[in-house]
Order: C-alpha cells, then sequence, then structure tokens
C-alpha cells in the first residue's frame, strides 16, 4: 500500500484549496490502486516561526511515501504559514517525491506559487515531479460547494498523479 500525505496549502479563513484536496481525496483511488491518501492543512499543527517541532506532524512525514501539496498563489508566492510546516521536518522528506499543485483564482493556476516554492522543496531533499498540476480560475472549475464542474481535470491528473507514484516505487526505502 502507497500513502499520500496531500497538503493543503491554504491557511486563510476564505481559502478554497479543501476544494481541490477533496477532488483529489476521491480522485486519486480510481487512477492508482492500493492507496492511502490523507488530507492535513497547516492549521492542523502548532506551528512556531522561529522554528521547533510538532512529532505528530513528523510521524506523518514519516507514514508518506509521497505529499501532494495545493499551492495557493500569495502575491506571487506561497503561504507563510505552508513554509512553516514544512521546516518543521527535514531528515524525513529525504528522497520522498512531491507533486506541486497550483491553486489560483487567477488564469496562471498558480504557477508563480510553484515556481517559487522549487528551491525549497530541493533543500529539503524532496524530488520533485518533472510535471505539475495547476488549478486555473478555480472558481470556475468549482461550484460554490467544492464539487468539480470541469471534468476535463480527471484526465488531466492521471499523468502527473503517474509520475508521483512512479517517483515513489523509484525511491521507496
Amino acid at each position: 500500500m502507497k500513502h499520500i500525505l496531500l497538503i493543503e496549502g491554504s491557511t486563510r479563513p476564505e481559502g478554497k484549496s479543501y476544494m481541490g484536496s477533496k477532488w483529489m481525496q476521491k480522485v486519486i483511488p480510481t487512477i492508482i490502486n492500493d492507496v492511502e491518501v490523507e488530507v492535513i492543512n497547516p492549521n492542523d499543527f502548532n506551528i512556531a516561526y522561529d522554528g521547533g517541532e510538532d512529532e505528530t506532524y513528523t510521524k506523518k512525514v514519516k507514514w508518506a511515501d509521497a505529499f501532494i501539496i495545493l499551492i495557493p498563489e500569495y502575491n506571487h508566492g506561497y503561504p507563510g504559514k505552508l513554509k512553516s510546516l514544512l521546516d518543521l521536518e527535514s531528515k524525513n522528506y529525504i528522497d520522498k517525491p512531491v507533486l506541486p499543485v497550483g491553486w489560483s483564482v487567477g488564469g496562471f493556476g498558480g504557477v508563480r506559487g510553484v515556481q517559487n516554492i522549487l528551491p525549497v522543496f530541493r533543500e529539503l531533499g524532496l524530488i520533485t515531479c518533472s510535471v505539475s498540476f495547476n488549478f486555473s480560475n478555480t472558481d470556475k472549475v468549482f461550484d460554490k460547494d467544492g464539487n468539480l464542474i470541469d471534468d476535463s481535470y480527471n484526465h488531466r491528473f492521471e499523468r502527473p498523479l503517474k509520475e508521483l507514484m512512479r517517483l515513489a516505487d523509484v525511491f521507496k526505502k
């Protein structure tokens, strides 16, 4: 069984990345067999901005074979609380794959946030997929209840997810 830790990057009260994580949690098992997905949010943890540790987060990172991180674009970057969560851990990320997923109400689908966080992934020892996945114009992709409107995402998600799982097999410890 493979374990994917899916991290919702949005920590704002009005943030909507939960819509993407809810959809991914449903669609992943239809593409990949024998997989367990757990969704977390930085707000679930006690994050000190000057470092520190969170034993619960460390256990989740150790459990994961791979990561999917929803990265909302905040002013051409990514959320500070997401960075602080990632900084709680270091040694247990080594050689684990990560699929960055950009999220934006704008037309670029969070690509600038993804581009800005890639050096962080490298420094932490994560193996970044060669393809990313982006949600553009999220207010048109999901309805107000978080249901997917644009079915093309179901097919488009298959390639990046399969690459993530291939890398998880290659780097399995």
